[in-house]
């Protein structure tokens, strides 16, 4: 799964220093304990969020801000499982009207030994925007047995640079 960071549609009141795609992530169903985050690359579990993050009330807030990518896991007791290491799957839905090649919601299953752990992913959409989730399967040969591997990869595009350029410009 990729993400699209995208471009603002309208301008807001308060043009924001820099663009990052923001989720709310709640915790759909799973083992008591469970948490939920990324892997770092150095392979260590960030944690974003628990068992406790069952609402939108509740919801944990997860900001998409890097080109570079990062892969969503859960971890049960001392065992990580993440898309990584194929132990989870997505889907997405609702397209977003400003770009329908991406989408606005996603939900994660991740499969482990004391049952499916889900996870809901919203974007967040106070202000119009071009950004969501996409499906990006890479090339196999570059990932050779990590064939299955789904990461999540940050897109800017050259028009939220441009945008950005020409605020700064007209700020100076």
């Amino acid at each position: 799964m990729a993400i699209a960071v995208g471009e603002l549609v309208e301008s807001p009141s308060n043009v924001p220093d820099d663009y990052s795609l923001d989720a709310a992530a709640v915790f759909v169903a799973g083992p008591t304990g469970t948490k939920f985050g990324y892997m770092s690359h150095t392979g260590a579990f960030v944690f974003q969020g628990d068992d406790t993050n069952v609402s939108a009330e509740t919801a944990t807030f997860f900001s998409f801000p890097y080109t570079a990518g990062a892969d969503l896991a859960v971890l049960v007791g001392e065992d990580v499982y993440s898309l990584s290491n194929g132990s989870g799957t997505f889907t997405l839905s609702n397209p977003n009207p400003d770009n329908p090649s991406v989408f606005l919601s996603a939900a994660l299953s991740f499969v482990t030994p004391q049952g499916q752990a889900n996870l809901s992913l919203n974007a967040m959409t106070v202000n119009r925007h071009t950004g969501g989730f996409y499906s990006n399967a890479p090339p196999a040969p570059i990932l050779g047995p990590w064939g299955a591997v789904v990461m999540i990869l940050f897109v800017l595009t050259i028009g939220t640079y441009l945008v950005l350029r020409r605020a700064r410009r007209s700020a100076a």
